[in-house]
């Protein structure tokens, strides 16, 4: 997944994402959590990704210094912490309906796996919803509704073209030296497809 191409568009349509950040062979990490460190392709350019995940401050140091040396052209390093996801899925958009799917632990589940605890489906005011009902909390359910209907209509135009789109998210937590995840969960989206015509 590239994650510079996706957070510049989640970004401009004002959802939460990754918190990402150019490296430095300066660059401060903090001590007590887990670190990704990524070297990424920007701009129109195509590649490889190449990177670290889960590794404490002083292996993503070390990482980082042995990247700069042989850093190509239109390639950028980045790092973020390393998170846990409780909770991930997707907001499934199309023009006469949203569908939201949601999985345990990460996206990979339900991408790759194909698990689904739980699947809401919304046509006009009329809601279906199928599988484990009570899997995500009130506030979960209600943050990705709000999230949900922001976007259908931001996106209302590609929507009547006939497009398809599909935004994936997590709820998650920063993770410790001990792989312990932290108390505080945020919702992040990290990734959008675009389907149809």
């Amino acid at each position: 997944m590239y994650v510079l191409q996706n957070s510049y568009i989640l970004d401009y349509l004002d959802l939460p994402t990754i918190p990402w950040e150019q490296c430095y062979t300066t660059s401060t990490l903090d001590d007590s959590i887990l670190w990704t460190v990524k070297n990424e392709p920007y701009g129109e350019k195509q590649g490889k990704i190449y990177g670290r995940i889960g590794i404490t401050s002083n292996e993503a140091k070390a990482y980082i210094s042995s990247e700069y040396k042989n850093l190509e052209h239109k390639r950028m390093l980045i790092y973020y912490p390393y998170y846990t996801a409780t909770k991930s899925g997707t907001i499934d958009l199309s023009y006469d309906r949203i569908v939201i799917e949601a999985v345990e632990g990460k996206i990979e589940n339900l991408k790759k796996k194909h698990r689904v605890n739980e699947t809401i489906i919304f046509r006009d005011e009329s809601i279906e919803i199928f599988g484990d009902e009570d899997y995500m909390t009130k506030e979960e359910t209600l943050t990705l509704i709000d999230y949900a209907k922001q976007l259908k209509k931001r996106a209302s135009t590609e929507l009547e073209f006939g497009k398809n789109l599909i935004f994936y998210w997590s709820f998650v937590q920063e993770t410790k030296r001990n792989m312990i995840p932290r108390d505080e969960t945020r919702l992040l989206f990290h990734q959008i497809k675009v389907l149809g015509a």
